[in-house]
């Protein structure tokens, strides 16, 4: 679970700087070139983070996209490849801190343009059932993690050689109270 979240935050990395890139790039309507021009002038920090990051489009082209296979089909893993990705939780919540910046810079600034391209594939077919599901308030998901945590303990205690089961997760949940 915990590899299948990692790679999805860096495949959505991946194509959210491709997209940036694209919409953004040179090729900007005139209507837009200086208002954009300003817009990546103001989230240049947030962007040179995301660029030190320098293996993303590797990894995810590697490990992700072809499954840990190099471009000619060996396994990565065989040659002791290294990748300059986010290596832990901090490595992954600057990661998504830069992109949140630059998202809200651009939706702060090209607002009406942001919201026509946020909504369009609701408009399109594409709907969510929110009258279905209930978002829990974080004394909720915190009262579910210890309670998890107490039965699983209860459950190996005495049986195995261990009984630390304290989640990565777990402890940033509790700390992001």
């Amino acid at each position: 679970m915990r590899e299948a979240l990692y790679y999805q935050i860096l495949l959505k990395t991946c194509s959210f700087i491709e997209e940036w890139d694209e919409i953004l790039g040179i090729k900007t309507d005139s209507e837009y070139k200086k208002i954009i021009i300003e817009i990546k002038k103001a989230v240049k920090p947030a962007r040179k983070l995301l660029n030190t990051f320098k293996d993303l489009k590797h990894f995810r082209n590697q490990a992700i996209a072809h499954n840990h296979r190099d471009e000619k089909g060996n396994n990565i893993y065989f040659s002791r490849k290294s990748f300059h990705t986010p290596q832990n939780l901090a490595d992954l919540a600057l990661l998504i801190y830069a992109i949140e910046k630059m998202v809200k810079v651009l939706g702060g600034v090209l607002y009406n343009e942001f919201q026509r391209a946020i909504t369009k594939p609701f408009k399109t077919g594409f709907t969510y059932d929110y009258a279905k599901h209930k978002y829990l308030t974080k004394d909720e998901i915190l009262h579910q993690i210890n309670s998890i945590d107490r039965q699983i303990r209860q459950n190996i205690q005495g049986k195995y050689n261990f009984d630390d089961v304290t989640s990565d997760y777990g402890d940033f949940l509790r700390a992001a109270r």
